[in-house]
């Protein structure tokens, strides 16, 4: 049986590599450490071992006492900063279509995230889950996930939408001053 490795574009990690550099944090060691080549993230559409770029950023938040990290980065950022995954979707004409584009788009940014869409009457559940390895350490890209897909709906629903339940695979709760 052949073993995948799971692989994630480098443009989402450059994201968390720009947002650290501006804070002045020295990111080459940190991506060092991580054992992530710093000429793999030259070209947004390269791909990373998730293990390697979600390790970086976890050491990077574990390392700058910076707890938030995945939903500081996202809420820095637009949805559009995600390249062609954002392209696609602001080309949409409905909420609903950037959705379904996002989603399938989406699902080919990235080989260790997936995410659907649930339709019950008039409810919809937007969903995402990260394909279990061992050793990957979540949380900051769960949450980073998160505030793009509220980014992504906020766009056409407008700023102030926020979903009314939000359930997460991951146990930090401590989202400080964010709305969540």
């Amino acid at each position: 049986m052949t073993k995948l490795l799971p692989l994630v574009r480098a443009i989402p990690i450059n994201l968390f590599v720009n947002f650290l550099e501006e804070k002045g944090i020295a990111t080459e060691t940190l991506l060092k450490q991580s054992k992530l080549p710093i000429y793999a993230l030259d070209d947004d559409n390269s791909f990373l071992s998730c293990y390697q770029a979600f390790n970086f950023i976890h050491t990077a938040a574990s390392q700058e006492d910076i707890a938030n990290l995945g939903l500081i980065v996202a809420e820095k950022y637009t949805f559009e900063s995600l390249g062609i995954l954002g392209r696609l979707t602001s080309q949409c004409f409905t909420l609903y279509d950037a959705i379904l584009t996002g989603i399938y788009v989406g699902n080919f940014f990235n080989y260790c995230e997936r995410f659907w869409l649930i339709e019950r009457g008039d409810k919809a559940y937007l969903c995402q889950n990260f394909i279990p390895g061992k050793g990957l350490i979540l949380d900051h890209l769960c949450h980073f996930s998160l505030m793009m897909m509220i980014n992504l709906i906020q766009k056409v629903a407008g700023k102030s939408w926020y979903p009314q339940n939000i359930s997460l695979q991951t146990n930090f709760r401590d989202f400080g001053t964010h709305p969540l």
